[in-house]
C-alpha cells in the first residue's frame, strides 16, 4: 500500500488522524486521475482532474487487530464529475486540509477501493473500502 500521511499526523496515532478528518464536518475523499504527488498536503494537484468526491464518510474499528486502524463505516456513493482513469485519492477534512493520499483501485491492495477506474462524467461511483493505518 502507498498511503502518505501529512507530517502533522504521521507520528501519531490514527485516531487522531480520524478525529482531524471528522472535525470540520466529515471526511472528504477525492479521487484523481493522473500521478500522486510526493508528499501530501503539499496541494500539488496541478495536471489531475477531480473525477468524483465523496463526502459523509465515517469509521469504525478496523480488523487489523491494532488500536491503531479504522475501517470505512459503509459503502459510500458518488457521481462522477469527469471522465478519466482513476489512479490515487486524497482524503481530508471538512475544510479540505490535506491529510492522507493513497492508492486507488479496484483490488484489495489498494488503499482505497472503488467499483470501478475506469470513470465516466455522470456515473455513479462506489467506495467500497478504506481501511486507515497509522503509519510505521
Amino acid at each position: 500500500m502507498a498511503i502518505k500521511q501529512s507530517s502533522n499526523i504521521s507520528d501519531g496515532v490514527i485516531n487522531y488522524a480520524i478525529y482531524e478528518l471528522m472535525l470540520y464536518g466529515g471526511s472528504l475523499l477525492g479521487v484523481y486521475d493522473g500521478v500522486q504527488p510526493a508528499y501530501p498536503g503539499s496541494g500539488d494537484v496541478v495536471g489531475n482532474n477531480l473525477l468524483v468526491q465523496f463526502s459523509g464518510i465515517s469509521w469504525v474499528d478496523g480488523t487489523s487487530g491494532t488500536s491503531a486502524s479504522r475501517a470505512l463505516s459503509t459503502r459510500i456513493l458518488g457521481t462522477a464529475a469527469t471522465t478519466g482513469t482513476a489512479t490515487w485519492a486524497r482524503l481530508s477534512d471538512g475544510n479540505k486540509i490535506f491529510c492522507i493520499d493513497g492508492v486507488c483501485g479496484t483490488a484489495g491492495t489498494c488503499d482505497f477501493i472503488i467499483n470501478t477506474t475506469q470513470i465516466v462524467k455522470g456515473q455513479t461511483i462506489v467506495l467500497r473500502a478504506a481501511t486507515l493505518v497509522k503509519a510505521t
